[in-house]
């Protein structure tokens, strides 16, 4: 299935429409779009991020639009009791929006081992909970500064926690860690792809632009049953009319779609 992701600086109504114009199956659902910053955020408790899920679950009807992942990073400075309700709260999120998977940033962009400790000893605790739900967290590979980037490092944490993964194919070839390699790794791990072109050390670009289809793997990632979801933000955040937007939106599908 192929999966749009809205951009924070486009109207999202508007921004879903034109994806599943284009003919995407669904969209990664992020509370940035709502104008909220996850990143920054040391939990997310408060009433405007229900507010936030309940409009997008009512467009997602309306347009007849599926959520098909969520997409976050791991609380930032918390206590371990709220960093549980936290995960509990954000799979109440996934059950209103019928969606099953949660895409985590586990090391969220920073080295303090002791935390990614913590991370892992309160996952392991939570990921019961997910799959009497039905639902699941992937973790996502981190470009740089992070603990879960090469191959080595993210074989050893899941060694630990035993969670599968979104593969960000960006974040990678950011951190010149080979795609090959690592799709050969952890193929039966992997649930998801984030997938967008690198060039000229741009990320998140349209795909088709840079060096992403020089990879062996590419193909077969497109080839999979698996969730295809295109972070072409960054392209987007740069268009200047509604018509570009649509473009990269468009070519990106393409590149996926038609091979």
């Amino acid at each position: 299935m192929i999966v749009g992701v809205p951009s924070r600086t486009l109207p999202i109504k508007k921004n879903l429409k034109i994806l599943k114009k284009i003919g995407y199956d669904g969209f990664q659902f992020d509370l940035s779009v709502c104008g909220i910053d996850t990143f920054k955020k040391s939990f997310l408790l408060d009433s405007e991020e229900d507010k936030c899920v309940k409009k997008i679950k009512k467009l997602s009807q309306d347009l007849n639009f599926p959520v098909l992942a969520a997409h976050t990073f791991y609380p930032l400075n918390s206590e371990d009791d709220t960093i549980i309700e936290t995960f509990k709260k954000h799979l109440e999120h996934l059950k209103i929006l019928n969606c099953k998977y949660l895409i985590l940033h586990i090391s969220g962009y920073n080295k303090d081992k002791q935390r990614l400790k913590k991370a892992i000893n309160n996952l392991n605790k939570i990921k019961s909970i997910y799959k009497k739900k039905g639902c699941e967290i992937l973790l996502e590979n981190d470009h740089k500064p992070s603990l879960f980037i090469t191959i080595k490092d993210i074989e050893k944490i899941t060694s630990k926690i035993k969670l599968n993964l979104c593969f960000d194919v960006t974040h990678a070839m950011q951190s010149n860690v080979n795609l090959d390699n690592f799709y050969s790794k952890f193929n039966k791990k992997i649930k998801a792809f984030h997938l967008s072109d690198f060039k000229e050390g741009k990320a998140h670009k349209e795909i088709g632009t840079g060096i992403l289809k020089k990879f062996n793997c590419f193909k077969k990632i497109i080839a999979s049953k698996k969730l295809l979801i295109l972070e072409v933000g960054k392209d987007v955040k740069k268009a200047k009319t509604m018509k570009e937007v649509t473009k990269i939106y468009k070519n990106s599908f393409l590149e996926v779609k038609n091979k």
